[in-house]
């Protein structure tokens, strides 16, 4: 059960417009024999459990175009062409595997993303003189 409570503060008013809850299948983020991630440029894992709540800034799909709301696999999300975060010769790397077929399983289920996320990939150049104007952060 969820106890939702608003309190003004003294002389002020408030207004809600709206809040939306849902609810967070298990194990969406890590299952319990999953290694913790290492965060990039810190040497100690983060602790991701089934308690943590993250919040999501933009969902990317890369190379490829964007996929409304109404398209995902019925978890309601937007993602974005990554192409306003890509520059120089990285706009022009992407490999597209639209033949090839993604086998779902309970471990790895079908909300995870929708198929057209995994259609599309940006890659290095062979041209290890390309890849030197390469941005990776």
């Amino acid at each position: 059960m969820l106890s939702l409570t608003f309190v003004p503060s003294p002389n002020s008013y408030a207004f809600i417009n709206g809040i939306e809850i849902v609810s967070k299948p298990s194990s969406l983020y890590m299952r319990s024999d999953d290694t913790q991630p290492t965060l990039v440029g810190y040497g100690s894992s983060f602790l991701l459990q089934n308690t943590t709540n993250l919040e999501t800034f933009y969902r990317l799909n890369v190379g490829g175009q964007e996929i409304s709301n109404i398209e995902d696999t019925g978890m309601y999300r937007t993602w974005s062409q990554d192409e306003a975060y890509i520059y120089g010769v990285a706009i022009r790397t992407i490999q597209s595997f639209l033949n090839d077929s993604i086998k779902y399983t309970p471990r790895i289920p079908a909300y995870t993303a929708p198929l057209n996320v995994y259609a599309t990939e940006r890659t290095m150049a062979v041209d290890s003189h390309i890849n030197l104007n390469y941005n990776l952060t």
